[in-house]
């Protein structure tokens, strides 16, 4: 590496695991990378990297992309009309990711005069009252809280659970702007869970449905600690399955996304989530608290969101369309 230059990272957005990493070149610094060493996409590329390489060397590069191995790491090549090309589609992915967000947006807040829809924002026609309840205005939102709350309560049955959020999970949740159903993007061989859902900036998630009496925690004696009941040590297993099903078979996912749904998928591992139990269940325990906050922190492909947090995101919501602070729902 004597003949390349290189610029260090120091780009706080990138956190401190890649500060002070070397960005290598030859001849004049590109263009694409900034004084402070940050680029177009270069934080995703890096952490994609390092899932594959425990130690390696990135060089951007006018010639052909390629990998090699030295003494100490890999030296990945990456040639940077390619990398500049695939920026070029997700800055046109994500105006368009963008526009379905704030057509959802503004569709819920002002549902007289802006449309449903997967396209644009647009004025609406005058919609008559039967056609004005299929959106989810805030009165509906907040019975939709309502109505949460006494489930959460009351309802133990996964399946009721997983067809309830299957309903509901893009209003719940409102980060969530398309809900894909496993039919609509069949891969042969493939083991998809029931539903995928797309953030508003266009990535995947993965959703694995539990019920709010699901036991999070288990006591084990030789330990002396709390550690994952077995039902939410399955869930997990499941989804890291689900994560790697996608991951090989992503980019026939990916295709059948935009084809479907003209959504284009960034090429990173999708989220892996845990809908599952309540923090009642730890109540007053101090021991159970603490040691569910650290199995949690543990978890690298997953989280665990349970049922009464996700109320809280629902019913904080609904405070920020109403505008009234720290207002009970």
């Amino acid at each position: 590496m004597s003949k390349l230059k290189y610029c260090e990272i120091s780009n706080k957005s990138y956190g401190q695991k890649w500060q002070k990493f070397k960005l290598y070149y030859a001849g004049t610094r590109p263009k694409l990378i900034r004084d402070d060493g940050a680029f177009s996409s270069g934080k995703s590329l890096l952490e994609a990297l390092a899932t594959k390489f425990r130690d390696f060397e990135l060089v951007l590069t006018p010639e052909e992309s390629r990998i090699q191995k030295n003494s100490s790491a890999r030296q990945v090549f990456l040639a940077i009309p390619k990398l500049q090309k695939m920026n070029a589609r997700l800055f046109t992915q994500k105006k368009h990711v963008t526009q379905r967000a704030v057509s959802h947006l503004l569709s819920d807040l002002f549902p007289r005069h802006f449309a449903a829809g997967n396209g644009v924002s647009r004025p609406a026609r005058r919609l008559n009252s039967s056609k004005l309840k299929v959106r989810f205005n805030l009165r509906k939102l907040q019975q939709l809280a309502e109505d949460f709350q006494k489930r959460i309560e009351t309802d133990n049955s996964e399946s009721t659970w997983q067809k309830y959020l299957k309903q509901n999970i893009l209003h719940i949740q409102p980060g969530y702007i398309e809900l894909i159903p496993k039919a609509s993007v069949k891969v042969s061989g493939a083991s998809f869970p029931d539903f995928f859902l797309i953030t508003y900036d266009g990535y995947l998630d993965i959703l694995e449905i539990k019920t709010p009496f699901t036991p999070l925690l288990s006591h084990d004696k030789n330990r002396g600690k709390h550690v994952w009941s077995p039902e939410i040590a399955k869930a997990i297993a499941e989804v890291e399955n689900h994560l790697q099903a996608v991951s090989h078979f992503g980019d026939d996912l990916r295709n059948k996304v935009k084809d479907g749904y003209g959504i284009e998928l960034p090429v990173v591992k999708p989220r892996g989530i845990v809908f599952a139990g309540n923090s009642a269940q730890f109540k007053d325990n101090k021991s159970m608290q603490d040691d569910f906050a650290l199995l949690s922190q543990a978890l690298t492909n997953v989280s665990l969101v349970t049922y009464d947090e996700l109320l809280t995101r629902l019913r904080n919501h609904i405070t920020v369309l109403s505008g009234t602070k720290g207002k009970k729902e």
